[in-house]
């Protein structure tokens, strides 16, 4: 999706920064529990939107303003953050260690490991934290710096034209067969799709009447340095209240923290090296992505809501289809894991995208050759 024409040379005002902000978190909420169907109203209920919007809104204004200001938004790097991200589920949700929607599939070491790979390893980092930091940048800045820093491959689904066009419908339709699991009756399915593309819808046209085709820098529209440590100071204090507070007889023993202590010291570590590593490096422009358009959002909004409304219909038990996803989810987040891993290890050049090339030996000068015999040489000839 791209952004709206125009550029503007002065800084956002506070109120696009804000609205932007709120744009942000609505995506990621709706993305992360609206598709899922743990919540199907995630912009209306109220605790969803007292409780979960403030949570995703920080946990991606946060992350997305370390990787805008300290390096560049590679897939890799996003990749990172976005386990960081979903590894929430561990102190705030104890999900890690106890899923509240049954006994764990595979658990080893006290850790929910199929759970923890599907939710901490894809889900969050793709649909709460990436497809949100794109959608945000190209639809409403001026930059492109997630999207060219995509895999081509991405990118040629989701290119200007009718196959781009095909490939949004086609993820919408995939996002509605997950939710129509978690979904009720086909009714609860419409009225989740009307109520969160109704808002969102709402937001979009306030943010193109507010702006008025201005643009500016994704980094300029992110939190600045005293908004960014107030920002960090409210997370880790919903950590702190949620740690203790919630489920709290779900909390494990000293071995099983111990190994989530540890899952976050890898992440940390690797997330500061390739941030490192991504700010020596500059995206390669590959395809232009789908523009923005009312007729494509309308597109989005009915493939997902109406696939997930009518799989409703469908008799059988959906268990069997959840259990294969979860192993299919999970192997992802796994191997999602690998490459970033694999990534961050790397060398890399300062100046180049790509590993760093293997330094030329630096030969001595040649020396000017011997004067002939009998012949003096002169101070300063060659």
């Amino acid at each position: 999706m791209a952004a709206m024409p125009g550029l503007s040379r002065t800084a956002p005002p506070l109120r696009v920064k804000l609205l932007f902000w709120l744009i942000l978190a609505s995506l990621s909420s709706y993305l992360a529990e609206g598709v899922s169907g743990a919540g199907l109203y995630p912009l209306l209920h109220p605790w969803w939107v007292l409780v979960c919007l403030p949570l995703y809104g920080l946990h991606i204004l946060v992350l997305a303003t370390v990787i805008y200001r300290w390096g560049r938004a590679r897939f890799p790097t996003l990749l990172l953050a976005g386990f960081v991200f979903g590894m929430y589920e561990a102190y705030l949700t104890k999900v890690v260690w106890s899923p509240t929607w049954g006994p764990s599939m595979l658990s080893l070491g006290g850790i929910a490991t199929v759970e923890t790979a599907v939710i901490s390893f894809f889900w969050h980092p793709i649909l709460a934290f990436i497809i949100p930091v794109v959608i945000g940048e190209r639809v409403f800045t001026r930059s492109r710096e997630s999207w060219d820093f995509l895999p081509l491959q991405v990118q040629r689904v989701f290119r200007r034209g009718p196959a781009g066009f095909a490939g949004l419908v086609a993820l919408a339709v995939a996002c509605g067969a997950f939710q129509s699991f978690n979904s009720p009756s086909p009714l609860q399915s419409v009225l989740s799709g009307v109520s969160s593309f109704g808002v969102l819808a709402l937001l979009f046209h306030a943010w193109f009447r507010l702006t008025r085709g201005r643009t500016w820098p994704m980094r300029d529209l992110l939190p600045g340095p005293t908004a960014f440590r107030i920002m960090l100071g409210l997370l880790l204090a919903i950590y702190i209240v949620f740690g203790i507070g919630m489920r709290r007889e779900a909390l494990p023993g000293w071995g099983p923290q111990a190994i989530v202590w540890g899952i976050y010291a890898i992440l940390f570590a690797l997330l500061f090296l390739s941030l490192r590593r991504s700010a020596r490096m500059t995206p390669t422009r590959g395809c232009d992505p789908e523009p923005f358009s009312w007729r494509a959002f309308l597109a989005v909004s009915l493939a997902l809501t109406l696939t997930s409304a009518g799989l409703n219909f469908v008799p059988g038990n959906h268990v069997a289809w959840i259990v294969a996803f979860y192993w299919v989810f999970g192997t992802a987040g796994l191997a999602l894991f690998l490459f970033a891993a694999r990534d961050a290890l790397r060398p890399v050049s300062r100046t180049g995208a790509g590993p760093a090339r293997p330094r030329r030996r630096k030969w001595p000068r040649a020396r000017p050759p011997a004067p002939p015999p009998g012949r003096r040489r002169r101070p300063g000839s060659s």
